[in-house]
């Protein structure tokens, strides 16, 4: 039994691998960085391979492993904080942290 069988609109949609962002999402080509924290901090580039005003998806020049669960991403000269959501080899996604209501791209 899934926990998504009393929605059956949602299940639907994860059954059938369809979109279940809220937003609009748009193919990219932008270079960036992300950095990362804890007991050995770093900094890897990455391509955004598409965005949306909630995430980016990003594939990495080198393989995180393990994959941090916070990074600092950083493209055309924009910063913002991001969690990670999920991540398969060398592909992120994260989802942008906003705080005070701002613009998660011009934190």
């Amino acid at each position: 039994m899934s926990p998504y069988d009393n929605e059956p609109e949602l299940h639907s949609r994860l059954v059938s691998g369809a979109e279940l962002r809220a937003t609009v999402r748009s193919t990219t080509q932008f270079q960036g960085r992300l950095a990362y924290g804890g007991l050995q901090p770093g900094l890897v580039g990455c391509e955004i391979l598409d965005m949306s005003e909630g995430g980016i998806r990003v594939s990495t020049f080198a393989k995180l492993q393990p994959c941090p669960e916070m990074f600092s991403v950083e493209f055309n000269g924009v910063y913002s904080r991001a969690r990670r959501s999920w991540s398969k080899g060398h592909e992120i996604g994260l989802e942008f942290i906003i705080e005070d209501d701002h613009d998660p791209l011009i934190l």
